[in-house]
Order: C-alpha cells, then sequence, then structure tokens
C-alpha cells in the first residue's frame, strides 16, 4: 500500500477489498481535494475501532493527521482522539501503522511544543526497555555477550546461537516495536528542533545515552541506522553553533559514536553515519572545534572514500570536499599516526570490502600526503599492504600490488630491504587479469624507483623472458574439453565461496609476515599461460621505463611467439591482450623507436583478425586504428602493401581517408 502521502494512500486504500461503507464515502470525499477542516473532520472515521480491525484505515487516518496537524490545533476533540490513538497504537502489529503513528507525533509536537513529548516519553521509554534485547521466543542470550559481538567493526564468522537453538540468529529478529519506537523518537525531536534542547539537556544528557549511544550500539542494523539518523537529526535541528564547545563531553561521546558507524559492517548504516558525520562537523566551528575530532573521524572518512559500495563512496568524497576544502592533505598529514594506525587495523578486517579500501588509502598517502609526515610510518604501511599481497581475496591482492608499489615508488631508500619478500612475481600469473596487469605495474615501480640499479633490471627482465615462453609448455586442450571442464563439478569443488553480502571467515589461512619469507612458490598452481599473460604487462611496463626499453625491445619476438599458438582455448585471451597493449607499447617507444619494429606484428595480427574469437578480433581492429594513428595512416598503410596478405586481411579495417 502507497503511503507516500495523502493522496497516495486514499487512492491506494479504495483499491483494497471489504471497506466499510463509511470509509469508502469518506475516502472519495477526501480525493475532491476539500479545505483542510473537512480532512480533519474526517479524520475519526479512520481512527475508529473497526470490527475486524483495519490497519490499511488506521494508517490513512494517522497521515491525515501528520499532513494537517496545524489544522487539527484549532479542533480540540480530534486533537484528544488522535493522541488517544497513538497512544493505543504505538505497539501496534503492523509496523506501518507504528510508523506513522510516529509522524504524527513528529507534526502534532511541531504544532504543540514539548507537551507532546513530556506525555508520550515515560510510554515510549517503557517499550524500548522491553524490546532493547531479543523477545524470549528468540531464546535471549546473556546481554554483556550479545553487544560484545557488536563492539567490533567487524562482525564474528556467524551470528550467535544458543545451544537448545542452533540455528543461526540473523540481526534482525526478535525485536519487536524497538526499531518503530525509536523512530517516533527521531519524529520527536524532528518536530520539536531547538525546543528540544532542554529536553536533550535534562538528567546530563540522558536522552542521549539511554536512546542514541544505545541505539547505535545495537545488534539490529536497523536500529543502528535509526541512531544515526537521531543523530542527524540532533545536528541539523536541536543543536546551536558552538554548542560542541561548552559541551565537550558530549561532543567526543558523538564522534565516539560516529567512529563506530563510519566502520559498519552494512553499507546502509555505514551512509547514514556518514550524513551524520557530515551534519555534525558542518555544526562544529571550523577552527576551535572540528579539529578536536578530526584523529577520530579522519581515518574513517579517508577510508569511506574509497569504500565498495557506491552510496558511500560518493557521498563520502562529497563530504570531504564540503568539510575539508582545500586542506585535507594539510589535515591527514597532521594526523597521519592515526591514520596509519586506522589503515593497518583495517587491512586485518574480516570484511574484504574493508581489507580493499585500506590498501587503497595506504597507496593514497604515500602518494599525496606530505613524505615528511609519513616517512616515519613507512615500514608498518609496508608491511600492512605486504601482507595483504597474500590475501585470499583477488580485490584485496590487487589494491595490495597497487599500494605496495606506490610505497617502493615514494620511498625507495626505506623500502630497498624489503624488496625481496614484495616481489611480485606470484602475482604476474594470478588467475585474474587485473591481478597479473597490476603485479606488472609494481614490477614497472620498481625499475622507476630504481633506474641505476642494473642487477634488479637484469632480474626483472630474466623474468619477464622466463615467462613469456611458459604458453609454449601449456598442455594442449580442445575447446570442447576446456567447456566440459568448466562445467563440471570438479572444477568448482573444494574451492572458497564469496559473496558480496557475506561475511563468512576466510578459510584459507591468512600469510603472515613471517610466512612470506619461507621459501615456496604459491604460484607453482597457476596456469602457464597466464605466466605469458602477465609478461606481456610486464613488457609494457618495461617500455615506459626509458633503462629498460632495449631489454623490452629485444623480447618482442617472445611476444609474436607467444601471439601465433594455438594448441589450448586462452590463446584467444594472449592475443587480446597484446593487440590491447601494443598500441601503449609503441607510444612509450615513441614513434621513431617503434615503427622500426611494427611489421615484426602484422603476421600475427593478421591471423587474429582471420581468426573467430570475438574479443581478441575486436581488439585487434583497435589496435590496427591505433597503430595507424600512432605512425601514420600512410606510412602504415606503405608498410602493409610489402605484403598481399597484410594488404588483404589488416588494411580493410584502417578507417578511410579523407
Amino acid at each position: 500500500m502507497e503511503l507516500s502521502n495523502v493522496e497516495s494512500a486514499l487512492r491506494s486504500l479504495l483499491r483494497r477489498e471489504n471497506l466499510p461503507a463509511s470509509i469508502i464515502e469518506a475516502a472519495e470525499t477526501l480525493m475532491q481535494k476539500p479545505s483542510s477542516d473537512v480532512f480533519v473532520s474526517m479524520i475519526p472515521r479512520f481512527l475508529e475501532t473497526l470490527d475486524p480491525p483495519r490497519w490499511d484505515v488506521l494508517a490513512v487516518g494517522f497521515l491525515i493527521a501528520s499532513a494537517h496537524a496545524l489544522t487539527l490545533d484549532a479542533h480540540s476533540d480530534t486533537w484528544e482522539l488522535v493522541v488517544d490513538r497513538c497512544h493505543a497504537n504505538l505497539e501496534h502489529l503492523e509496523p506501518r501503522v507504528r510508523r506513522l503513528v510516529g509522524k504524527a507525533l513528529g507534526a502534532l509536537s511541531a504544532v504543540r511544543g514539548a507537551g507532546v513529548y513530556d506525555a508520550f516519553r515515560e510510554e515510549l521509554m517503557d517499550i524500548i526497555e522491553c524490546n532493547i534485547t531479543r523477545s524470549p521466543e528468540f531464546e535471549e542470550v546473556n546481554e554483556e555477550e550479545y553487544f560484545s559481538y557488536f563492539d567490533t567493526s567487524i562482525p564474528l564468522a556467524s551470528p550467535l546461537s544458543t545451544p537448545t537453538s542452533p540455528h543461526r540468529l540473523d540481526d534482525i529478529s526478535g525485536f519487536k516495536s524497538l526499531e518503530t519506537t525509536l523512530l517516533t523518537f527521531k519524529s520527536l525531536v524532528q518536530g520539536l528542533g531547538p525546543a528540544f534542547l532542554a529536553a536533550l539537556e535534562a538528567d546530563d544528557f540522558a536522552f542521549f545515552h539511554s536512546i542514541v549511544v544505545r541505539s547505535v550500539k545495537h545488534g539490529n542494523r536497523h536500529v543502528r541506522n535509526v541512531g544515526f539518523e537521531t543523530l542527524h537529526v540532533l545536528h541539523k535541528s536541536v543543536l546551536p553553533p558552538r554548542y560542541i564547545m561548552a559541551h565537550p563531553s558530549l561532543g567526543h561521546a558523538i564522534a565516539d559514536c560516529l567512529v563506530r558507524g563510519l566502520q559498519d559492517p552494512w553499507s546502509e548504516v555505514r551512509l547514514t553515519a556518514s550524513q551524520a558525520t557530515r551534519s555534525f562537523l558542518l555544526l562544529c566551528d571550523v577552527h576551535d572545534e572540528r579539529p578536536l575530532f578530526y584523529a577520530k573521524l579522519v581515518p574513517r572518512m579517508c577510508l569511506n572514500r574509497h569504500y565498495v559500495a557506491d552510496g558511500v563512496k560518493a557521498y563520502s568524497r562529497d563530504t570531504w570536499a564540503k568539510v575539508m576544502g582545500e586542506t585535507g592533505r594539510h589535515v591527514v598529514a597532521q594526523f597521519t599516526a592515526e591514520c596509519v594506525q586506522c589503515y593497518v587495523d583495517a587491512t586485518d578486517a574480516d570484511n574484504p570490502f574493508v581489507r580493499e579500501a585500506a590498501c587503497i588509502c595506504i597507496g593514497e598517502l604515500v602518494a599525496r600526503v606530505d613524505a615528511v609526515a609519513v616517512q616515519p610510518h613507512v615500514l608498518d604501511l609496508l608491511r600492512a599492504a605486504r601482507i595483504c599481497l597474500q590475501d585470499d581475496v583477488f580485490t584485496v591482492s590487487d589494491a595490495a600490488c597497487a599500494a605496495s608499489s606506490q610505497v617502493v615508488l615514494a620511498f625507495p631508500t626505506e623500502c630497498r630491504a624489503s624488496l625481496p619478500a614484495l616481489w611480485w612475481t606470484v602475482h604476474l600469473s594470478d588467475d585474474v587479469w587485473s591481478v597479473r596487469e597490476d603485479a606488472a605495474v609494481a614490477l614497472g615501480s620498481v625499475l622507476r624507483a630504481y633506474p641505476t640499479d642494473e642487477a634488479l633490471r637484469k632480474q626483472i627482465v630474466e623474468l619477464a623472458a622466463t615467462f613469456l615462453g611458459k604458453a609454449k609448455d601449456q598442455p594442449a586442450m580442445s575447446q570442447a574439453a576446456y567447456d566440459a571442464l568448466v562445467k563440471s563439478e570438479v572444477a568448482h569443488s573444494t574451492k572458497q565461496r564469496f559473496s558480496c553480502c557475506s561475511f563468512e571467515p576466510r578459510q584459507l589461512k591468512r600469510a603472515t609476515d613471517h610466512d612470506l619469507c619461507h621459501d615456496h612458490d604459491p604460484a607453482a598452481g597457476h596456469a602457464l599461460w597466464a605466466h605469458t599473460d602477465g609478461a606481456i604487462y610486464l613488457v609494457r611496463e618495461m617500455c615506459a621505463t626509458k633503462e629498460a626499453q632495449a631489454d623490452a625491445i629485444a623480447l618482442f619476438p617472445a611476444l609474436v611467439d607467444a601471439s601465433i599458438l594455438r594448441h589450448f582455448p586462452q590463446t584467444s585471451i594472449l592475443q587480446e591482450t597484446l593487440w590491447k597493449q601494443l598500441p601503449v607499447i609503441g607510444a612509450s617507444l615513441g614513434k621513431q623507436v617503434f615503427k622500426r619494429h611494427i611489421e615484426l606484428f602484422f603476421d600475427p595480427l593478421a591471423l587474429t583478425l582471420q581468426g573467430t574469437h570475438r574479443l581478441a578480433k575486436f581488439a585487434a581492429v583497435e589496435c590496427t586504428k591505433q597503430l595507424s594513428q600512432l605512425i601514420g595512416p600512410s606510412i602504415f598503410r606503405g608498410r602493409l602493401d610489402a605484403n598481399s596478405m597484410w594488404l588483404a586481411v589488416i588494411a580493410p579495417h584502417l578507417d578511410p581517408q579523407p
């Protein structure tokens, strides 16, 4: 049923079955959009007790009362009826009715002030106390044990269960009307606005500690969400400017709540907490109040700028721009120690999205913040990124490749001794192409960080040469056999499952700093063709480094050899990778150098264009067009004239010349 506004609610109500005649008549009258007094006069019909009871009729009555609260103030009898029905339906079985009761009370409080709040406060508090823990039918656990489950930023492996209830308890069942009662409090606060300040200060901020703090620490994510919504309303509608300076203990208590929300495992709660954080910081004075809370909030705000949920990410970046302006880097530099500690802790979180965001933040910190502030923490950052390199979630190891290479590039002297443990060769042959590419970028960063280290350069060149030749040893397999393997159960057994909404523990043992020093070959299970694919990216990175360009050119024949293989299904991936990277390679070498070697690639390019694999063929077509633009259309076509096959197969894909 549509309950967003009175007109939609009336229209929805008239479509429902078995409505009493009096309700149909009243709804049809109100659909004519009469005066506000007529709406108020019809409220008793909707709020009267029906047999059998109708929640939908009640809901429309409370919605009308909310929309016409100002007019309702002049009709004392109807006002008393609405208040009485609000008392009677605070714990109605239908949550939509309870929500609209809260909305109605918020509207009434906006008209008659704190008297409405005082009339309902005790009753609402009693409901909260009765529902703050699970109902008996959900077998309550010890309260201290239960809430300790949510005291960390990341939930445990599985929800709590009891000996007599082996099924896993979710985090939302069994709390009855707790969420809607808290929403009622939020509506009352919003309705009262600045007039609520006296009630907030009563009994040493008892409302804040008994309602808001307990809400944001609660196990039910919807309850936590309402808690942060209430905080947001307090900041926007109740607290006056510079109030936090006069009450610093309240400010720090609010900041502690926001810290919990900014690292909540549920994206919806994290977004609401981000909204509350923005309103809190905008409430605070930019010079006297905000810096008091930066140490707690800035690291979490930075993390959320890279969190996987798009809403959280976009809102956090907008908040950063609004709150920090042009001073963001300076603020992060001022609180570098707190940021580093937060990032290092986050790399050990169970939530893979948090680990990924932490790695991105590490790379951002070393690349964009004052090096003097970051330098004392380089080894801590490098160690955290290094351990994440062995993560069993590819998005995390991918981000760790980028982060660790950025640390090395920004602080080559401090990182030189750690290079043997950082070597990204395992990731250069990873099953995921983006990890292979980022590993190649990391090795390219090493070349740029240590341009005069000949021994290091030779190691990377030998690595590229070795990996480029591995695809030749890939066991032969037909496409039909490969398709059968992919569809078989064996290919998907004994593998860890990952879900965007799951926080199951990592079943694979996470590598420690000590483990990374052992002699073992984690890449032993990687496909041979994946080694070659990663090496193609590595040659691209070598071409981008002046000192390694000659070595990269010497590997061009090996690139060609890899691109003409056809004895296993993944050869099309090698072709696609090469044709996507070849224009980049040419641009890095420059027109004068690259055009001396371009004809070497024409034969395999023509073979791909004659093939049937769509992605590889599309990449070859785009490569042809880009190479033509790189060295000049007339020069490129002139090179094709040397071979009739090149002219027949490649030339038709060139852009027509004017």
